[in-house]
């Protein structure tokens, strides 16, 4: 899980926050990043992967691209994405809980 993020964007601060109080059975599961959106250098990832606004996390399930979730969550739509991840089945991603 990549958290895409810009130091004058203060919905990303609430992000963070919330991201960082995901239990830790999940945060202990799921390797998280962040990626600063305004070093040019990471343009080319952002456009592959649609982030077109923030707050915005890249979601990565066994290594590939899953879903691209664009606008700040409650912590209970973080978990319930978050859970999506990691979860053991076969199932379809849900895609997490709309905004």
């Amino acid at each position: 899980m990549v958290h895409c993020w810009a130091v004058w964007n203060n919905y990303d601060v609430t992000m963070r926050q919330r991201l960082r109080e995901l239990p830790e059975e999940i945060r202990l599961r799921i390797p998280f990043g962040e990626m600063d959106v305004d070093v040019a250098e990471h343009s080319p990832l952002l456009l592959a992967h649609n982030v077109i606004n923030l707050p915005a996390l890249i979601l990565y399930r066994d290594g590939v691209h899953a879903q691209t979730a664009i606008g700040l969550r409650t912590p209970e739509q973080l978990a319930i994405m978050m859970k999506d991840l990691i979860r053991d089945d076969t199932e379809e991603l849900r895609g997490g809980v709309p905004a």
